[in-house]
């Protein structure tokens, strides 16, 4: 199984690529498709399966949960849908620290006015 790092800058691959890549046979990734409601690839025009690099990451995460951390299905499905809850927690998180910096830095701003607008009159009486 390739790591993370090693897959290919592409924007799509076939079955056979994709079941290189995570180190599973093809129909392994089919039953994967499912089994796990985040594994869909798109299908071309003809109907073969192509998968995005984000379908590949998806399958080497299930694979390191069903092979390596020995989950059962159940277990492994339990664990993504918690992983995404977690992701998307941090990401509103990251989402509110950014307005509130931005919130923050406009605040100060304001403040540097209006302390330079206070010297401006004291220094007229």
């Amino acid at each position: 199984m390739a790591d993370l790092q090693s897959i290919p800058e592409k924007m799509a691959f076939k079955i056979g690529e994709a079941a290189e890549m995570v180190g599973v046979k093809q129909y392994v990734l089919r039953y994967w498709e499912s089994e796990f409601e985040m594994l869909k690839p798109r299908k071309s025009r003809n109907g073969q399966r192509v998968y995005s690099r984000r379908d590949v990451e998806c399958a080497m995460m299930i694979k390191k949960l069903l092979y390596n951390d020995r989950f059962s299905i159940e277990g492994a499905r339990h664990a993504l849908r918690q992983l995404k809850s977690n992701v998307k927690s941090i990401v509103k998180e990251e989402k509110t620290t950014q307005v509130l910096a931005r919130t923050q830095e406009s605040a100060v701003g304001h403040l540097r006015s209006l302390v330079e607008e206070i010297r401006r009159i004291r220094q007229s009486l």
